[in-house]
């Protein structure tokens, strides 16, 4: 049976009765694309082994927010496993407030950082770094969370592991997604160098999907269950939502071929239905 694990991310859920910061273009809400995302995701013919929130869970970090959202993830977290990361829009203590339960069984009651490891089957391991750097929308791996993953991945020789962070470890030449991307890349690979069984990395903030390599590994970007962002390269870029369609990530691993990443448009869902 192959594993199969399906990664939503951008979420930005707001306070009720309110917009996200982020302008739309597309008439549809954050909520409206999280619960569009899940039902297709639970239509499809997978067996889904666990599903990944891979950061930007809601859009300003209060515990209303993060109430909210558990509510809509109700009909997903009653099928499977729900593992989640840390954006820049999040907020540790709101998380806490409303998933202390997940905090607690994960990463520990004094742990500092949403960072953990999970078995997922048949020699498989999902690792998830913690890359928020509170007020800042920077993505941050200091000394500390440099220090547990070394160990996470000592602790996981003789497995293959897929490591999940929000914030990308690559830059594209997009000014401001350029000047989010993780601090500490060339530390980050070093790492990565000294643990060949990380067979790839996923994220979620660029808002669509992106293949790029760290240490001679694949990293994919997901795309947003809300909205997409243009792509812009100049240098007074102002970069707008887009109106290309939002969507998911999935990740099947199969004895046969190894890890597979796929990517839904959730435009093509609408035009299904």
């Amino acid at each position: 049976m192959p594993i199969s694990l399906l990664q939503l991310s951008d979420l930005h859920i707001p306070p009720p009765g309110t917009r996200a910061q982020s302008a739309l273009k597309n008439g549809r809400s954050p909520t409206d694309g999280l619960q569009a995302a899940i039902t297709y995701a639970l239509s499809m013919r997978v067996q889904w082994t666990a599903a990944l929130l891979s950061g930007d869970l809601v859009d300003r970090g209060s515990a209303e927010e993060y109430r909210l959202l558990r509510q809509a993830l109700a009909p997903l977290e009653k099928r499977m496993p729900l593992y989640f990361c840390l954006g820049n829009h999040d907020s540790r203590n709101g998380f806490r407030a409303v998933f202390n339960d997940f905090w607690s069984s994960h990463a520990g009651d004094d742990s500092s950082f949403l960072q953990y490891q999970v078995p997922l089957g048949q020699g498989q391991r999902l690792v998830v770094l913690d890359t928020l750097w509170e007020g800042s929308d920077v993505g941050r791996l200091c000394s500390e969370r440099l220090d547990w993953l070394e160990t996470a991945l000592h602790s996981a020789r003789g497995e293959q592991v897929i490591l999940a962070l929000h914030h990308p470890p690559f830059v594209f030449g997009n000014t401001i997604f350029d000047a989010m991307a993780v601090k500490e890349r060339a530390e980050l690979a070093k790492v990565l160098a000294r643990h060949p069984q990380v067979e790839r990395l996923i994220c979620g903030h660029l808002h669509r999907t992106m293949l790029a390599s760290l240490a001679g590994r694949p990293v994919i970007s997901a795309p947003s269950t809300f909205h997409a962002y243009g792509m812009d390269h100049a240098e007074d870029h102002r970069s707008g939502v887009d109106n290309e369609a939002p969507g998911f990530a999935f990740h099947q691993w199969q004895q046969d071929c190894g890890w597979l990443s796929h990517t839904v448009s959730l435009r093509q869902v609408r035009s299904v239905h």
